[in-house]
């Protein structure tokens, strides 16, 4: 009697396997939970970071396709020390993402937090200047988290995946950049963390994008 898809990528993925034409109908998040908050100090502590650290979050269930070891790269190739790369989740993948983070010298500046539970999430998200999405297959659909990064008021980078580019004003909440390209990942985080009036306003947008559409 009806037929939906969360996203119009998806929606073209049911074209071309069945030939039946699905409404969109994006993922949302509940807006009123996940709200901007002021930096959590406890979640800074609880990872081992200062309140100087400069924090990258992905976050998701660690399996190749997400393409985490690609944020890795790119993070180890901004020169800011400062930099860290919080990866929030767990899976099969987390030892060679662990042994991809000591080989490039990254041992430091990458956290795992392992498992978070969804009603902590708002707390994690307060400490991340910026959301990275890196995935390189074609399995994100539409990702739940990036409804919840903005609606934290976080700017999102992404990658040309899935429906990922379909969650993203480029230029205004974030950045879509191509898959497996650690340097037009960390070129995209690098526009939006040494520009801190232009990362506040790119958070806020992302705020109102999720309240207006997810």
């Amino acid at each position: 009697d009806a037929l939906l898809s969360c996203s119009r990528y998806n929606a073209g993925q049911i074209r071309a396997y069945c030939g039946l034409e699905p409404e969109v109908l994006h993922n949302g998040v509940d807006t009123e939970r996940f709200v901007p908050l002021p930096r959590s100090s406890e979640v800074i502590r609880r990872l081992g970071l200062s309140d100087g650290d400069v924090v990258v979050m992905s976050v998701g269930r660690l399996v190749g396709w997400k393409g985490f070891h690609y944020g890795i790269r790119a993070a180890s190739l901004l020169s800011d020390r400062r930099v860290k790369y919080v990866i929030v989740g767990d899976g099969e993948f987390r030892r060679e993402l662990e042994r991809e983070a000591g080989e490039l010298g990254m041992g430091d500046r990458v956290v795992f937090t392992g498992f978070v539970a969804a009603r902590e999430m708002p707390e994690y998200y307060s400490i991340a200047d910026v959301v990275l999405f890196p995935t390189i297959g074609d399995d994100d659909a539409f990702p739940n988290s990036l409804c919840e990064a903005m609606a934290c008021g976080k700017p999102v980078v992404g990658t040309r995946k899935g429906g990922i580019p379909e969650g993203i004003e480029e230029g205004e909440t974030g950045f879509v950049v191509e898959a497996r390209d650690p340097g037009a990942i960390a070129s995209a985080l690098d526009d939006i963390l040494r520009d801190p009036e232009r990362r506040g306003s790119m958070g806020r947008r992302a705020r109102e994008r999720a309240v207006e559409h997810f």
